[in-house]
């Protein structure tokens, strides 16, 4: 929206916004960054346990829009119907403490099982429920959890294709 002084002019706030040296281009591009895409086959118990081991395949460019560490493939269809296999979600690392009932978590397990869905809890357990109807709901025990992810976004197969080629 833009800002008007009292006689009408533009005000000089809202035209360094869009001018000056805190335009929002710059706002923009100060927070793009190269986000890692791991390969559909890498598990994350064995990134987070030798992050040296495992390289990513190729990066995109991430934005303010994408505030992510990083992007894997959706190895199963838990999360259909909104996200297919084979598809990339955009993952940041969280602590237990930062959790939210009702959000989206991708879990990493001592086991190295992986497991996505909405988060709710009890006293004793985080209780998974994947979007899927098809599989079941999860209870694990804090402990068995290595690590866990907010589900930040993802890309489509497709839309994932067009940005790599783009970044070319």
């Amino acid at each position: 929206m833009i800002e008007y002084n009292d006689d009408n002019s533009v005000s000089k706030y809202f035209k360094s916004a869009r001018l000056g040296i805190n335009s929002i281009a710059t706002l923009f591009d100060r927070y793009e960054k190269e986000i890692p895409v791991y390969d559909e086959h890498v598990q994350l118990a064995d990134l987070i346990s030798n992050p040296e081991a495992v390289l990513p395949v190729y990066t995109l460019t991430g934005n303010i829009f994408r505030r992510g560490e990083l992007y894997i493939y959706l190895k199963d269809n838990s999360l259909l119907p909104v996200w297919d296999t084979l598809d990339l979600v955009l993952l940041k690392c969280v602590d237990q403490e930062m959790l939210v009932a009702g959000d989206k978590y991708y879990f990493v397990l001592e086991d190295k099982r992986e497991l996505a869905g909405v988060l709710t809890h009890d006293e004793t357990h985080f209780i998974i429920t994947p979007d899927n109807e098809e599989y079941d709901e999860e209870r694990l025990k804090p402990g068995a959890v290595l690590k866990m992810y907010k589900i930040m976004g993802g890309l489509k197969k497709e839309d994932a294709l067009r940005e790599r080629e783009k970044k070319g």
